[in-house]
């Protein structure tokens, strides 16, 4: 059983992972650790900044070599024993995370969007949140330590410029409680510090704030040229209140 940690630390590709004998593997962790169960996939897309971790279970290709591939091409081999001495098996059980019971609260709203006219980013326009820029002299938002927050985030691009963005929060680990409307499908579970945002895309996530936690953090776009040109904003986090 080989288990890998696969990190996207591109700037903005997307990489698309299979295995070259078209077997499953296991997905078993994202961003923040352990899904509670395993997911068995043939296929798994990663988006840049995120991390999952995978098994593949060699004994079922003995004496056979097996690539993982990326983009459809080969990028790692992983060659079998004839006879593996040891074989194990894929723990049903990882982590016993309580599912969020989101009853529709709003703590937040983050826009994200192009804005138009000239500046540093793509196609000589801006990137903003809420309609603003980035600004270091500027506290957006305070929180209370100890708390969780309920945050909706829309990219409001219109579909088709190809205006991802993979939004990131400093300071904690968050769960998705819902996507587009709907319940977040199996990969979405767990906890991340990272969520991808195509297109139109809407989710809200549940941010808790350790209750030991004091201090200036970032949430910002995760594309070098979105957060660059104003795509980030700063929150305080505090032990005496929030607005």
């Amino acid at each position: 059983m080989v288990r890998l940690r696969i990190l996207n630390g591109s700037n903005s590709d997307i990489y698309k992972l299979r295995l070259s004998n078209g077997d499953p593997f296991y997905v078993i962790a994202s961003d923040g650790g352990f899904y509670n169960e395993p997911i068995e996939m043939t296929s798994l897309e990663v988006p840049n900044a995120k991390r999952f971790e995978i098994l593949v279970d060699a004994s079922k290709f003995e004496g056979q070599s097996v690539s993982l591939e990326v983009n459809g091409s080969p990028e790692l081999t992983i060659s079998a024993a004839d006879s593996l001495a040891t074989k194990y098996e894929v723990p049903s059980s990882m982590n016993n995370l309580t599912p969020i019971n989101y009853d529709g609260t709003v703590t937040r709203d983050f826009d994200l969007e192009f804005l138009m006219g000239s500046g540093m980013g793509m196609m000589g326009g801006t990137y903003g949140i809420n309609g603003e820029l980035f600004d270091m002299e500027r506290v957006d938002f305070e929180a209370k330590a100890g708390t969780v927050e309920y945050w909706k985030i829309t990219n409001i691009s219109r579909p088709g410029p190809g205006l991802f963005h993979p939004f990131h929060v400093h300071a904690t680990q968050f769960d998705i409680v819902e996507f587009n409307g709907e319940e977040p499908n199996e990969l979405q579970k767990g906890r991340h510090d990272t969520i991808y945002l195509a297109e139109g895309d809407t989710a809200v996530i549940a941010v808790p704030f350790d209750e030991s936690i004091d201090g200036l953090f970032l949430y910002h776009c995760h594309l070098l040229e979105h957060e660059d040109a104003g795509m980030m904003g700063q929150f305080r986090i505090t032990k005496d209140g929030a607005n």
